[in-house]
């Protein structure tokens, strides 16, 4: 039976929980591992494929203490939402780790011979002859892939939820802006670099249409020479094609915003064939064609772009 978008939103928070029932583990380098569902993951075209491939082959069952528990890792690198999200996550623990546990008993540790995965082996003696209990979090799969943590946790949120926490963001002061943007920025890589299509087409029209005012013109066009920058990057081509769209079209559609653009010293590293896209939008926000030679005359400010290359943007009218 398909799962709705509400179930899934549930299963969402399970993904944090040594005792989830997901079965496809997705480790972050140097960071906690996810316990996710692969039924719920499918849903998304390409993402599982591109784990899979990005991603680095890790021993199924999974060693008690051998990863990095999330609660701790989103305390020392500051993921304030992340917390809110994992609260809960105390009370899910295996007793030995969890609220209730005792903190005396902690002190005489043995192993729990009931415990998921316990077994009778020993280092000596091997398997033989040796009683094992069956481990229901044994995972399907596992991977270890290099990615932002908090990245990894905002695609599988819109994976299971269908929404992303930094949309909701209201920056108060130019740090907080500048830190929004490099999210939004990383997690626009990272959408593409893993598929997820979807996302990847809202973070661009964030920066098409609300960018220039929730982070300011100084991160706006940092904004858009990184998305240019990027588009070398792209793993698919109808992915590129769209960010090229996005960048020499919805983001230069404001004069405000085109002005941040072409009056950056940067405007002078621009490919040509990025200037004609660029003077080819229809929706230009320009007054006359002087204006056109100024910008073809500040893109050659350095006198270093090849003649046959000056004459170019000039067909585009």
């Amino acid at each position: 039976m398909a799962l709705s978008r509400e179930g899934t939103s549930r299963f969402y928070y399970e993904i944090y929980q040594e005792t989830s029932t997901g079965d496809f583990g997705i480790e972050v380098a140097r960071g906690p591992l996810f316990r996710c569902h692969t039924n719920i993951l499918t849903r998304v075209p390409g993402f599982l494929g591109k784990v899979r491939e990005c991603g680095k082959p890790r021993p199924r069952t999974v060693e008690e203490g051998s990863v990095v528990e999330p609660k701790e890792f989103f305390k020392e690198r500051g993921y304030t939402k992340l917390l809110e999200d994992i609260g809960f996550l105390q009370f899910s623990q295996p007793i030995e780790r969890s609220a209730f546990g005792d903190p005396i008993a902690k002190l005489n540790k043995r192993a729990d011979p009931l415990k998921p995965g316990y077994t009778t082996a020993l280092p000596l003696s091997g398997d033989t002859g040796a009683v094992k209990r069956h481990n229901p979090f044994f995972l399907a799969e596992r991977y270890e892939v290099e990615c932002e943590c908090e990245v990894m946790c905002e695609l599988l949120r819109f994976i299971y939820q269908g929404k992303v926490s930094h949309f909701d963001a209201k920056p108060r002061n130019q740090i907080e802006k500048k830190a929004l943007c490099q999210k939004m920025l990383a997690l626009c890589y990272d959408a593409e670099r893993f598929s997820v299509d979807a996302l990847f087409e809202q973070l661009l029209g964030w920066f098409g249409a609300r960018a220039f005012i929730d982070v300011g013109e100084r991160n706006f066009a940092d904004a858009f020479y990184h998305l240019e920058h990027f588009k070398r990057r792209c793993t698919e081509e109808h992915s590129r094609n769209f960010l090229i769209e996005t960048v020499t079209g919805d983001m230069l559609a404001g004069r405000e915003q085109f002005k941040a653009v072409t009056r950056d010293a940067r405007w002078a590293s621009l490919p040509v064939e990025f200037v004609e896209n660029i003077l080819n939008f229809d929706h230009l926000p320009i007054s006359s064609e002087s204006e056109v030679l100024n910008l073809i005359e500040r893109w050659n400010a350095k006198a270093d772009q090849p003649k046959e290359w000056l004459f170019r943007p000039l067909f585009c009218f």
